[in-house]
């Protein structure tokens, strides 16, 4: 059975900034009422840890000795010079070939062989995200969608069905089966220019990453920490997250329209 799309439209409430999205019915507004009191108690326990942590640092410096500093710059170095080399591994790039039926992730360093990698552990998505204040109350909301989808409800989901290393030692190319659809941008750029004002509108295209059993590490073996890993692992093909501004999305790496 096909399943109802994001339907990307707004409702016409200008006033309420409430957006048109055609997911299963979800009452979300109790929950994000509540996520404003949690943190508030956040906020006042961290408050008093603080407190806790200046005594303790205060205890230290006055127990600590000479030869006791020394010691500690001998073990600093040998930490600094085991961890030193290709530090954090991440995209920081990410664009479409001409055909659209490759996705190329750019590095911030040389990427070690992905022969064994699982093609699966990448997805890409169309986010899009918006806030809105009705009644002294605050919502906030962000989703992933299939770009495909977006365009055809019946179209199968994008799925990567091949990754290899290169064009340069810093990229990878992950195939796509089907192929990118380019209307999807079109769909996004109207649905973002048809937004009511004061709802913060945002929306892009990304890239997303959950480490699989082999995952991909730079050539020094530092490994890729996940990206916005929850929308590899959703069946669906579309995804929401009561929030604003993708929170589980690190890095917001964008993959451009033509």
């Amino acid at each position: 059975m096909p399943r109802t799309p994001l339907t990307l439209t707004w409702f016409g409430l200008a006033t309420l900034g409430v957006v048109g999205l055609g997911c299963p019915s979800e009452d979300t507004n109790d929950d994000e009422v509540g996520e404003g009191t949690d943190s508030d108690s956040t906020s006042s326990t961290t408050t008093e840890g603080e407190t806790g942590t200046d005594t303790s640092e205060s205890s230290t410096d006055t127990s600590s000795t000479e030869s006791t500093d020394t010691t500690t710059d001998t073990t600093d170095t040998t930490d600094t010079t085991d961890t030193t080399g290709d530090g954090d591994f991440t995209v920081v790039e990410a664009a479409f070939a001409d055909d659209f039926a490759t996705l190329v992730l750019t590095f911030n360093d040389a990427v070690g062989p992905v022969d064994t990698v699982d093609p699966a552990d990448f997805r890409i998505s169309m986010a899009i995200t918006y806030s809105y204040n009705y009644m002294g109350m605050l919502y906030e909301q962000s989703y992933y969608a299939d770009p495909n989808y977006q365009v055809d409800y019946m179209a199968p989901p994008i799925a990567m069905m091949a990754i290899a290393n290169g064009p340069n030692p810093d990229q990878i190319s992950l195939t796509l089966e089907p192929i990118f659809d380019v209307e999807a941008c079109m769909v996004l750029a109207d649905f973002l220019a048809e937004a009511p004002p004061d709802v913060m509108p945002d929306g892009q295209f990304f890239p997303h990453y959950s480490p699989g059993d082999v995952p991909v590490t730079s050539e020094g073996g530092v490994e890729l920490a996940a990206i916005g890993p929850d929308w590899v692992l959703s069946p669906e093909s579309y995804l929401g997250i009561e929030q604003y501004g993708w929170p589980n999305l690190d890095p917001q790496v964008p993959i451009p329209c033509p």
